[in-house]
């Protein structure tokens, strides 16, 4: 028990969260990223032969897949009104956008390296980063964020015609030709996901709980992971395929 005891207070010690951050929503990041780890592990799996998990076909893992992007983009909306709802910084936006741009593009260039029959153009990368910008213009509507999201996520669920099969038009999702790429994250419907995460942020700002904590071991390790998760994205990739190789060797 003692030793238990050290161990949580290492945690806290280590993974404790600014008083400006909240806990809760660092956690809900941190078991996205969990999820999104699992995903492409059995992803890659497959790529190697290593399993055969039927991850494009049972409808099960197709949820599971949707709704980890869900959680992604939610959160990229709860995130933008809780650092941006009461001003902007434009020092501070500019500079992690520029952060997002680079990775994604460093995403594109790596798949176009080693998959260039899948390339990642629009990946989750590219779409939170745009929907990043564009979410700024939508801040002051708040809850009003509940209506204005609903026709775009139908629009991305339901709708599609070949007058956005132009590739310019390729971002919004709504064509319909079919194509080949490892990561496909279009405006329709994430951007109606990203303002539904404002909507939420707007609540959880004026929340009597909104900095509730709390200092188990799990949740610290939780928090901690969602408190770098663009780093532990970019990292678990390659991770994985390293495992991959070292499995098919």
């Amino acid at each position: 028990m003692e030793l238990f005891a050290q161990f949580k207070s290492f945690l806290a010690s280590q993974f404790q969260t600014s008083s400006q951050r909240y806990q809760m929503v660092d956690v809900y990041r941190g078991i996205a990223l969990l999820a999104m780890v699992i995903y492409h592990f059995c992803f890659f799996s497959n790529v190697y032969g290593v399993f055969h998990i039927p991850i494009t076909s049972d409808l099960r893992w197709i949820i599971f897949q949707k709704s980890i992007a869900a959680s992604f983009f939610f959160l990229v909306g709860v995130s933008l009104y809780l650092a941006y709802g009461s001003g902007i910084h434009y020092g501070k936006f500019a500079k992690r956008l520029s952060l997002l741009i680079f990775c994604a593009v460093i995403v594109t260039s790596t798949s176009l390296l080693f998959f260039p029959n899948a390339v990642v153009w629009f990946g989750i990368l590219h779409a939170i980063a745009i929907c990043s910008v564009l979410g700024l213009l939508f801040l002051r509507f708040q809850i009003l964020n509940i209506v204005i999201a609903i026709p775009i996520i139908w629009m991305g669920i339901s709708y599609s015609s070949p007058a956005f099969n132009e590739t310019y038009l390729y971002w919004f999702g709504l064509g319909t030709e079919h194509f080949n790429t490892l990561d496909y994250q279009p405006l329709a419907p994430w951007f109606g996901v990203v303002l539904l995460g404002i909507a939420a942020g707007s609540l959880l700002q004026k929340s009597t709980f909104k900095h509730r904590s709390y200092n188990t071991a799990p949740v610290l390790m939780l928090t901690y992971l969602g408190k770098h998760t663009l780093f532990l994205y970019m990292a678990h990739v390659p991770f994985i395929l390293l495992v991959m190789e070292i499995i098919s060797l």
